[in-house]
């Protein structure tokens, strides 16, 4: 099925010469690029995500996994069609994405926003509160190192433990100044993702 949809895209955009299409991973990422750009997107140019396209087999990686394995096939046969992704950890193992690949600066989209302002105006503004924002930006900051560390270490082995299946809250203690159980969060994926423990 995908390759008849990748021929239609391939045909349209060849009877269209001016049509242009940008895949994104979801569709929160199409939002939040059409609300970035305002009125600013062209009209030739359509945003859709690569839910849009069905995929007669299975393919790892879920959304982003998608989004790169229909770039391959499109890549070099049209500059029409093109295609932006969250970075993850491409950045970090010095991964290359296919040529018609964009990706963001950093891990994600989230992270353009992430910072102690941002945390300082949630304290005060929809949590009410007085704290200020240093600790615990500074104790998210560490949680996050630790968990992209356990990231790395999954990629660079190949173990393709199941973190979105793997619910990290119940591994992170409440309060100002919240920490991570690794031991038991390391264990939670290793089981979710059918690993022996030995």
């Amino acid at each position: 099925m995908v390759r008849r949809q990748i021929d239609a895209y391939l045909t349209a955009v060849r009877m269209d010469p001016k049509r242009r299409h940008l895949f994104v991973e979801g569709l929160r990422d199409r939002n939040f690029l059409l609300w970035l750009c305002g009125n600013g997107v062209h009209s030739d140019l359509t945003v859709l995500t690569v839910d849009a396209v069905d995929f007669a087999v299975p393919v790892s990686g879920g959304n982003r996994g998608r989004l790169v394995e229909f770039a391959k096939i499109v890549e070099g046969k049209t500059t029409a069609i093109m295609f932006f992704a969250d970075a993850d950890y491409d950045l970090l193992l010095n991964k290359k994405p296919p040529g018609n690949v964009l990706l963001t600066d950093r891990r994600d989209i989230e992270g353009y926003i992430f910072n102690e302002r941002a945390i300082g105006k949630i304290l005060r503004l929809s949590l009410c509160t007085t704290e200020e924002s240093k600790p615990l930006f500074n104790a998210i900051i560490s949680i996050c190192k630790r968990v992209a560390a356990i990231r790395v270490f999954s990629e660079e082995r190949g173990l393709k433990l199941p973190f979105q299946d793997t619910n990290l809250k119940r591994y992170i203690s409440k309060g100002t100044n919240p920490m991570l159980d690794e031991g038991a969060y390391i264990k939670a994926l290793m089981q979710n993702g059918e690993i022996s423990l030995s």
